[in-house]
């Protein structure tokens, strides 16, 4: 049996009897299955068109894989990409004839959907009130930076999704295995590294569920969940390592397993950090931008905008004649509350000198905050459960009209139009180099398959060039250069520009404009 931290009944409530215990466990079945359904449909019904670029490049590398299957194993997310690709590959051999991207969505978007279902189960199991439950898991479900992610390509909501399985099991009504818990937060640190900073709520949840054993039993538990998680996951790193790299260098795994991007790095500056990381905690709930409002307007936006007023003043006005807060919470939680709060505590106290501008980071301990909200919630009058629904209704719809459904719009995704267009003036055939370093170029290589692209990294080489003039002259092609980057390059480089002038001549340009940042292409006849 678990501890009392554990009990999830009023303290001045009667005993159920078992009839209504299987009335209860019916009813929160239903109510787990319909909140899975119901946010799926709606994952599935807006697919953003504005893509985290990101994910992006993981749909392009699973479309190469076949070329190069290891290339798929990166260190910070080693296991999302392979499940993409074998999700892909199947989908295909039943001749649906779909696009990586596509395949990513919608498998974010079940797991999505599967992570609010269970984020209701954990909700459930704390505040002894499906309908607080069912509001807080709508809330979580519809707040802006994890719907927007649920129906982009990412590797976050995944990882989000098994983490929240071990949050399930830390707060159960009876003790979990210390090895059932190591083994499902394996699998989230092999779909995404920053999962492995739930650690210490891991420690500290399953430390507080052994309170009936003695010290050496519950150090014993800790010990056998940590050699569990860290041994799964470091020794499938070191297989990815060895296979992707064709050595058992350890040092070098090491250096494998902790790289990063050029531009991350720790920031130091106490007060910037505060400002970025409040500013990050509110767009984690509300998202949207006037702009695409402005630009995707018509009747349906209109319609939601309304029904969003109209709403939100219902919410305010019963929040001005009876403010929702405090409430009474007879029974305490302190083990629930203890493991909420170290998740918080770990993520933050990173995040928050570690790219804290990232806001989708802390989608991995925005189930702790609601979870902290549950808490605060539980003995929730009828009053107050009707001011608790409009503020979902709220959020949803302020969520909807001014951050998601502009974004479902192609129109919204300029580099799309600029793909679009591209795709009319390159022939097959065609080899275009361009500068990885924008990330505006991912999208449009993406949606040009029938383009052979070449990678510029920060210069471009001359033979590598007059191969490809001599390539696409055979095969009755063009070969493109990146515009800004041409530019840079002359500039930079005299060698590249003396050989430019002597031997090639510009036949067409195309320049375009997004957000402020030169995006374009120029199409280049060389005599060599």
């Amino acid at each position: 049996m678990s501890s009392n931290f554990y009990t999830v009944k009023s303290c001045l409530e009667p005993e159920t009897t078992s009839v209504e215990k299987g009335r209860n466990s019916f009813a929160a079945k239903w109510s787990f299955l319909t909140i899975l359904a119901a946010v799926l449909i709606i994952y599935l019904g807006f697919p953003t068109k504005v893509y985290y670029w990101d994910g992006v490049s993981f749909a392009q590398h699973i479309e190469q894989a076949d070329l190069r299957p290891v290339a798929l194993l990166h260190p910070n997310h080693l296991l999302y990409s392979p499940l993409g690709h074998r999700i892909w590959s199947l989908a295909n051999s039943f001749g649906l004839n779909v696009r990586a991207l596509t395949v990513l969505q919608v498998l974010n978007s079940i797991m999505a959907a599967a992570a609010v279902a269970v984020m209701f189960s954990v909700l459930v199991s704390v505040v002894n009130s499906g309908y607080v439950a069912a509001c807080l898991s709508l809330a979580f479900a519809f707040s802006a930076t994890w719907w927007k992610f649920a129906t982009d390509a990412n590797s976050y909501i995944p990882s989000v999704a098994v983490l929240l399985v071990c949050l399930r099991l830390l707060v159960p009504e009876r003790r979990v295995s210390p090895v059932t818990l190591g083994l499902v937060h394996a699998a989230s640190m092999l779909f995404h590294e920053l999962a492995v900073l739930f650690f210490p709520a891991a420690v500290a949840g399953l430390y507080l569920q052994e309170t009936r054993r003695v010290r050496p039993k519950r150090l014993a538990a800790v010990v056998q969940y940590t050699l569990t998680a860290a041994g799964c996951t470091l020794v499938v790193y070191y297989l990815a390592f060895v296979a992707s790299h064709g050595n058992f260098d350890f040092p070098a795994f090491l250096r494998w397993i902790s790289s990063h991007s050029a531009g991350a790095s720790f920031s130091f500056s106490i007060w910037n950090n505060t400002l970025v990381s409040l500013a990050g905690h509110v767009k984690l709930l509300f998202g949207g931008q006037l702009r695409l409002v402005r630009e995707q307007w018509d009747g349906r936006m209109a319609l939601t905008i309304i029904a969003t007023i109209a709403v939100l003043g219902i919410f305010l006005l019963e929040m001005y004649r009876r403010p929702l807060w405090p409430f009474s919470t007879k029974c305490e939680t302190k083990a629930v509350l203890s493991i909420s709060l170290t998740t918080i505590a770990s993520y933050e106290l990173f995040l928050f000198l570690w790219l804290p501008h990232n806001t989708f980071y802390r989608l991995f301990y925005l189930p702790a905050i609601v979870l902290v909200v549950g808490i605060f919630l539980r003995g929730l009058q009828r009053t107050g459960q009707l001011r608790l629904a409009f503020g979902v209704a709220a959020i949803f719809l302020l969520n909807f009209s001014f951050h998601i459904y502009p974004q479902t719009r192609p129109a919204a995704n300029r580099t799309l139009g600029i793909a679009a267009e591209m795709q009319t003036i390159w022939p097959q055939n065609t080899i275009v180099y361009w500068d990885v370093y924008s990330s505006d170029n991912q999208t449009i290589r993406y949606f040009n398959p029938q383009v052979e692209w070449k990678e510029l990294w920060g210069r471009a080489w001359i033979s590598q060039i007059e191969e490809s003039v001599s390539k696409a002259s055979r095969n009755g092609g063009q070969l493109w250069f990146d515009g800004p980057a041409m530019t840079k390059f002359r500039s930079e480089d005299a060698e590249f520009r003396r050989w430019l002038d002597q031997n090639c001549r510009l036949v067409q340009e195309k320049d375009f404009s997004r957000l402020g940042k030169k995006v374009g292409f120029v199409q280049l006849v060389c005599s060599v």
